[in-house]
């Protein structure tokens, strides 16, 4: 699992908005802190292997912010049995997402 804070290469609105990889993707609103950011899913599968992930993008004070929530699954498939540990996806993402809740855009002077 992680979570990561990024600034993007997006001079404008629209390009910080538009999101391909790895599938063109449409958005959602969200809050976070009173400021609203356009959330995309832009997790996938490959393998056996699921990415749940969640792309929250803002366009703020000029600049392109992306905050990102990943988690990694493997199949259970290939490991022996009492190897691994399956985790709690909705117990993982709410430790992500209170992660997520606590992030705030300092003051620019």
């Amino acid at each position: 699992m992680a979570f990561s804070v990024n600034q993007l290469d997006a001079l404008t609105a629209e390009e910080c908005l538009h999101v391909t990889e790895p599938h063109p993707a449409t958005s959602r609103n969200e809050k976070v802190n009173g400021v609203t950011f356009d959330v995309f899913d832009v997790g996938g599968v490959a393998a056996g292997n699921l990415l749940a992930a969640d792309a929250y993008r803002s366009f703020h004070q000029n600049r392109c912010c992306e905050l990102d929530l990943r988690i990694a699954f493997a199949s259970m498939g290939p490991f022996d049995p009492g190897t691994m540990k399956e985790s709690d996806y909705e117990a993982v993402h709410r430790s992500l997402k209170s992660v997520l809740d606590t992030f705030t855009f300092l003051k620019q002077d």
